[in-house]
């Protein structure tokens, strides 16, 4: 909610603390959605750097851990990385990643399909190709439960 009303700083401060508590109850899966939205704030505030610290934290986290398909909130990252650096291309190959590995959109977890598809909508918007950006943007307005969480 902090993170989507623009309130950087204190949304930062709220991620730091949930990251500290799933650290000390070791919740791997948790710890790397906290990562992945830790990630998208720094974006958001212009840290590139940080963001890519984070990012490199995740991978670690993910290689060691036993579901790999979990990979795709790295590449989400990555490609918010790559939007805010304006490499675009590589933005779009990134996104496209982590829709393959998505889940199904009723996964008992849960799932960020909403955030993905606008993402990459967004990037293709942002590429120049209008017609795959309205497709995506058309794919998330057809997500069932897919779109509940994301508003």
């Amino acid at each position: 909610i902090l993170l989507a009303h623009g309130d950087l700083a204190e949304a930062n401060a709220e991620i730091l603390t949930a990251l500290e508590q799933l650290e000390r109850r070791d919740h791997v899966t948790g710890k790397l959605a906290a990562l992945h939205s830790q990630g998208m704030i720094l974006v958001e505030m212009g840290d590139v750097g940080g963001a890519e610290r984070v990012a490199d934290e995740m991978k670690a986290e993910i290689d060691g851990w036993f579901n790999p398909r979990l990979i795709r909130f790295w590449y989400d990252l990555e490609g918010r990385i790559d939007v805010s650096t304006n490499d675009v291309d590589r933005a779009i190959e990134h996104f496209e990643r982590a829709v393959s590995l998505m889940p199904h959109q009723y996964h008992h977890d849960g799932d960020n399909h909403a955030v993905v598809y606008t993402a990459l909508a967004n990037a293709y918007y942002l590429s120049g190709d209008l017609a795959r950006a309205q497709e995506w943007y058309e794919n998330t307005l057809s997500l069932t439960y897919g779109r509940l969480i994301f508003g």
